[in-house]
């Protein structure tokens, strides 16, 4: 190999690296950014978690319980950060 193209060699290299630190860098933020969306929703159906709480019915109970599931798994259940949907509230929050 000549020296220009080891030097070449290197240089990719160390973009490269620079690349994935920087994609690993940004994945992690955004991975940031989605327990805190999580965090705030569960935080603002707290109520619905309670024992006491006046559901309507069974059926309305379940969807609340099953929609905080979702999220509580969150971010452990996605593959891509960056695609990530939340899923919709049963009702609007109050």
């Amino acid at each position: 190999l000549s020296s220009s193209s080891a030097a070449s060699d290197v240089y990719k290299r160390q973009v490269d690296d620079v690349h994935m630190c920087l994609q690993n860098h940004f994945t992690e933020l955004q991975f940031e950014r989605i327990r805190q969306k999580r965090d705030k929703l569960l935080s603002a159906t707290d109520k619905y978690a309670l024992v006491d709480y006046p559901f309507k019915d069974d059926e309305e109970k379940m969807k609340w319980f099953e929609y905080r599931r979702i999220l509580r798994d969150l971010p452990g259940s996605i593959q891509d950060p960056f695609t990530v949907v939340f899923p919709s509230s049963p009702a609007p929050v109050k």
